[in-house]
């Protein structure tokens, strides 16, 4: 009966619940492309963000004691505005000249260094996965000639206090953070100074802030809230055009046995049916697009919603439907009662 009911109503009205589920589909897209805007944002913006103030080089330059002071001295010059210095060597180790205000670290087991500890230069590693061998968690390892105490387990790197990197290694890589993008005169003496201690090396400097794109982005976000709303309003007056529609044919069911509380269940099965059917086609086709937009139209973000994502909003989105259409159910039992005590059609 309760597919049979809502068949004959979309063949009787079938510009009605065109113009219904085109509502639907623009509220549900709208949200969903504010969303993926959103979360694709906060996952790449911290990239974007430190691409803006940090220095990337590759080089193969032997780690000497003179160039480890020259890397002392230097961090010591910009410790105010320098965030994070990493050092990666040929084999696989690396180190932190600067302690990181947040540890990038992202390993596996065990934890990272202390601030205390790394500014005291306890001797503690984190040791690559592939030198573990029988030893865990606590034990010890050494490196370059000192017994060092295994704090955490690493995939694929080494981990040591800037104190300890060996001496007799490859520099294969340089990571310069700074708290803020650098002027043009420090990037010109930071560049220098790599250049200087990392000769013909590949020096990829901060990237430049897309301040066009930050502002596109925040547009083309401003009109899919404006879309949004719009289209939440109209859906309300549908609703309630809706219903008054279907008032002859509820209180027919009602003669024929109905009750009162299964036609309000009728009417709310019905709206959540045609919610579900606009979010799962609007999530399935904003997958398909939101991709390309996001890729082209929003400084290359990739797209970083997932079928979890759709799941959890789709429950959200009913929720909502629920909370928005509750005065229009509350009408629908108003419309019901009267059948109910026994009036006439």
């Amino acid at each position: 009966m309760f597919v049979s009911s809502l068949k004959n109503f979309i063949m009787k009205h079938k510009l009605l619940f065109t113009v219904f589920i085109a509502l639907q589909f623009l509220v549900v897209s709208s949200v969903l492309f504010i969303l993926s805007v959103f979360i694709s944002n906060s996952i790449q913006h911290a990239a974007y963000d430190r691409g803006t103030r940090s220095f990337f080089l590759q080089c193969s330059v032997p780690y000497t004691i003179d160039l480890k002071d020259k890397i002392q001295t230097f961090s010591e010059e910009y410790s105010h505005t320098l965030d994070q210095m990493i050092l990666n060597s040929d084999n696989a180790m690396q180190t932190d000249v600067v302690y990181p205000k947040t540890a990038h670290w992202i390993g596996g087991r065990g934890r990272y260094f202390s601030e205390k500890e790394f500014n005291d230069s306890k001797p503690l590693v984190i040791l690559a996965s592939q030198l573990q061998g029988n030893l865990t968690i606590g034990d010890f390892y050494e490196v370059n000639q000192v017994k060092m105490q295994i704090i955490g387990l690493d995939f694929s790197t080494t981990i040591v206090p800037f104190a300890y990197f060996p001496t007799n290694i490859n520099i294969q890589n340089v990571r310069l953070t700074y708290t803020e993008k650098p002027t043009p005169e420090e990037e010109a003496n930071i560049l220098a100074w790599l250049n200087e201690n990392f000769p013909n090396a590949d020096i990829q400097q901060p990237a430049q802030r897309n301040y066009q794109a930050e502002q596109e982005n925040i547009l083309i976000s401003g009109i899919a809230i404006i879309i949004m709303l719009f289209s939440v309003v109209n859906v309300a007056f549908l609703y309630q055009y809706v219903l008054k529609q279907r008032r002859k044919q509820i209180q027919a069911m009602q003669l024929c046995g109905a009750s009162p509380g299964w036609c309000v269940g009728l009417f709310l099965a019905e709206t959540l049916l045609l919610a579900s059917a606009a979010y799962w086609l609007a999530a399935l086709i904003g997958h398909l697009t939101f991709p390309l937009i996001l890729n082209e139209a929003f400084y290359e973000m990739t797209y970083s919603l997932h079928f979890t994502h759709y799941l959890l909003f789709y429950g959200l989105y009913l929720l909502v439907v629920l909370l928005i259409f509750l005065r229009f159910i509350r009408r629908a039992i108003k419309i019901i009662r009267p059948v109910a005590k026994g009036e006439t059609l």
